[in-house]
């Protein structure tokens, strides 16, 4: 079987290949435009768990609507507790009963949101990055929060910034709660709610998205050929259910007439990922547990079932996980002969997906998204 798999190591390299926000969420399941590999998906779920952000009346969590300043000033109002506000009707364009006017009031009285020179309130308007961070620094120093001053004109669009909004996007850059924009700052530009997801975990708490949940839930080590594979389903913790399979058709005999399969269900665990560099995370195999005894067979429906070990996970100890992004010229070679299979790597420069490898067994397996 071995001698079977390392040949098609070699086969696989040839091969080219404006609703308000009304729907809270206990994860985010059950936001049909969230999933696991989303680069979003652990800021949105995080900011759900803390109920400060939540979906539409559709189920949505409307990853690409831009936030809008009644949106964001009802996320800082549930930071403080969604205190008990009554709102005078100070706005002319914030009625009572909207969903964010006790927030609007709020707000004010606080001065984290001040309205427009005309009086209004502005709810319904998209808010800006520099607007954003603004308001973030001072909602930081009436909060007593610790900000770290960063330098505007590291960015090359950092004389963009407005006068009023220099202060805060310098709050925001130093505290790590703005990392930019495509190496920019972008002041002017509008902010999505998966990016605010993004902000304000940040800014609530520090946060570091868990490596785990970053990642695609389903990954495949396979000859890319409609053989052999082996799946990994990963679980937000480290956690990972799995089956290798592969068959034999022409492998017959009397009471196997239609053909051999080999196959191994099995489970187990990672540890917690550590950083090695920007692209690069390394994990060992925590346990793994097999659910037959290998060589075990059995026959059913004519076939016969052979129970293996797991191939991909074998002479298994370190594990390197490779981010989207990765430049390839610095991954193992064994590793980008199997993305091959799987991915559309004829010409790429970096990984366009996760990818997990078993370094001590030489396989490559690829985040299937």
């Amino acid at each position: 079987m071995k001698l079977q798999k390392t040949s098609a190591l070699l086969t696989a390299a040839a091969i080219t290949f404006s609703a308000g926000l009304t729907a809270s969420a206990e994860n985010t399941n059950i936001y049909p435009d969230v999933n696991r590999g989303d680069w979003f998906y652990p800021y949105v779920k995080n900011v759900s768990e803390q109920g400060l952000m939540t979906g539409y009346k559709n189920g949505d969590f409307g990853v690409t609507d831009n936030l809008t300043r009644g949106q964001f000033a009802t996320v800082l109002w549930r930071i403080e507790g969604a205190q008990s506000v009554g709102y005078d009707g100070r706005y002319p364009d914030v009625e009572e009963g909207i969903f964010y006017a006790a927030a609007a009031k709020w707000a004010g009285d606080n001065n984290i949101i001040t309205g427009y020179e005309n009086g209004y309130f502005g709810g319904e308007d998209e808010i800006t990055r520099e607007q954003v961070a603004t308001i973030l620094s001072r909602y930081a120093a009436i909060t007593g929060k610790t900000v770290t001053k960063g330098n505007i004109y590291d960015f090359p669009d950092g004389g963009q910034v407005a006068d009023f909004a220099k202060d805060g996007v310098a709050d925001a850059v130093g505290s790590g709660w703005i990392t930019g924009d495509n190496g920019c700052i972008n002041p002017k530009g509008t902010v999505s709610r998966a990016v605010s997801a993004t902000l304000i975990s940040r800014y609530t708490s520090d946060f570091i998205p868990p490596v785990f949940e970053s990642m695609p839930e389903q990954f495949v080590f396979s000859s890319g050929a409609g053989g052999w594979q082996t799946e990994l389903i990963l679980a937000d913790d480290g956690t990972f259910t799995g089956e290798y399979y592969d068959s034999d058709m022409g492998d017959t005999g009397t009471r196997y007439p239609n053909g051999t399969v080999y196959i191994c269900n099995f489970s187990g665990s990672f540890t917690q990922p550590e950083q090695v560099n920007d692209y690069t995370y390394k994990m060992n195999l925590e346990s793994l547990q097999i659910e037959r005894t290998p060589e075990e067979t059995e026959y059913r429906d004519g076939v016969r079932y052979i129970y293996s070990e797991p191939y991909g996970l074998d002479n298994a100890d370190e594990f390197y996980i490779y981010t989207p992004g990765a430049p390839v010229s610095d991954l193992p070679y064994t590793f980008v002969l199997w993305t091959y299979a799987l991915a559309d790597m004829q010409n790429a420069e970096t990984l366009p997906c996760y990818g997990i490898y078993n370094e001590g067994g030489g396989a490559g397996f690829i985040g299937m998204q």
